[in-house]
């Protein structure tokens, strides 16, 4: 169908349509309306295009093509040999007999590959990392052949049978994560008119039962963990850790633009709130700020305030969870139940659980923890914003007081 277009510096509109020649093959027609009105020149365009197929008389051979190919396509499906390939490049065919348009084709690896280099710009790196991996593992389960295939040769199937070979060796919770990735990308492929439904959708998100219960730190043990750190910069994160309940991540990366000396306090957006733009503000408890005071201190506000921990990667062999967990182990505080995924009851994060339970347990109101920890919704936040300084600072004073 003819469209209209305007050039730059020139009044009139302008259309543009194609002819196909008798090879099939389709040419583009450019010619002036002669009018500055668009709807004008809407309804000229569509009388000049009429016009030029009258003239070259290709209106009868270009239907006879697609009934050609229309023929054909039916002759192999009653024949039971009209395969997706098939079905595929006669649809091409007529598409662009039809526009002289491709057909774009998506296999399943060019479209995830797609997806993926599209979140780039769109998550936090961290998002982005499990992204990575979820896309990584999806397409070496395929191999090489299948990942070859177009999009929509994926079934429901294949993705069920995806997901058993992800429970060998990990929690359903981790499971379910994967499958809420893979689930995003062909529910983009859905959404473009690439496929009509999403395959994924089907399958049931997994029980957690299998999760592992994490339980909180006590104080003899944070004790025994600051005392033994096997540097400044890891006893600086465990005080952090267990007086904001931070995430490792969020511990190791602060930088002393988040630290005021001054006032006494932490501010800082966590990773994982980090697209919601939730801002926490912490006052320091009193062995954390004496360590903060006598720990070098940078002029620039950029600088890491744990610069050895700031550039490793919190997963990974040699990361920061499992480096604490190594540590744990070589100090004799317990990591608690091996989970079959690997992933131990206790670890870094169970300074979020001390963290809450320390507050919980000494009355403080579950609204001044949730301000302190970044538990909010947007609207909640708001609620909540109003909280003084001094009031939260006399919720920190109420965690127990350590050795170290």
């Amino acid at each position: 169908m003819a469209s209209v277009y305007r050039r730059e510096n020139s009044r009139n509109w302008e259309c543009a349509f194609y002819l196909p020649n008798q090879d099939g093959k389709a040419r583009k027609v450019r010619k002036s309306t002669g009018t500055k009105n668009r709807r004008e020149a809407e309804r000229i365009a569509i009388e000049l295009e009429r016009k030029a197929r009258d003239l070259a008389g290709i209106d009868q051979a270009h239907g006879q093509k697609i009934h050609a190919i229309l023929n054909q396509a039916g002759e192999d499906a009653l024949k039971e040999r009209l395969t997706v390939a098939k079905a595929r490049t006669y649809l091409a065919e007529i598409l662009k007999l039809s526009t002289g348009e491709e057909l774009t084709t998506y296999t399943v690896k060019r479209w995830a590959d797609e997806w993926l280099e599209r979140k780039r710009s769109q998550v936090s790196k961290a998002t982005l990392q499990r992204y990575e991996c979820s896309h990584r593992a999806f397409l070496s389960w395929l191999g090489e052949q299948r990942s070859q295939k177009p999009l929509e040769a994926v079934t429901t199937t294949h993705f069920r049978q995806f997901r058993d070979s992800l429970r060998e060796g990990r929690a359903a919770r981790t499971v379910n994560a994967y499958m809420k990735d893979v689930s995003s990308i062909f529910g983009a492929a859905v959404d473009e008119g690439l496929i009509p439904n999403n395959p994924v959708k089907p399958l049931k998100a997994l029980p957690v039962t299998d999760s592992v219960t994490r339980s909180p730190f006590l104080p003899e043990e944070v004790n025994r963990l600051i005392s033994k750190a096997p540097s400044e910069d890891w006893r600086g994160i465990i005080l952090l850790g267990a007086h904001t309940g931070l995430r490792i991540g969020d511990c190791a990366g602060i930088t002393w633009g988040n630290v005021d000396l001054s006032m006494g306090t932490l501010t800082i957006i966590p990773k994982k709130t980090q697209r919601k733009g939730v801002e926490v503000r912490i006052p320091l408890a009193a062995p954390l700020r004496e360590f903060l005071e006598s720990h070098p201190i940078a002029d620039d506000p950029k600088t890491p305030v744990f610069p050895s921990l700031a550039c490793l990667s919190v997963s990974g062999k040699k990361g920061l969870s499992m480096t604490f967990g190594r540590f744990m182990e070589s100090t004799g505080v317990s990591r608690g139940e091996k989970h079959q995924s690997g992933m131990h009851a206790r670890g870094f994060h169970n300074f979020r659980r001390t963290f809450i339970s320390w507050l919980t347990n000494a009355g403080v109101a579950h609204e001044v923890r949730e301000a302190m920890t970044g538990h909010l919704d947007s609207e909640t936040h708001k609620l909540y914003t109003h909280h003084e300084l001094t009031s939260l600072q006399r919720a920190i004073e109420c965690l127990p007081g350590l050795d170290a």
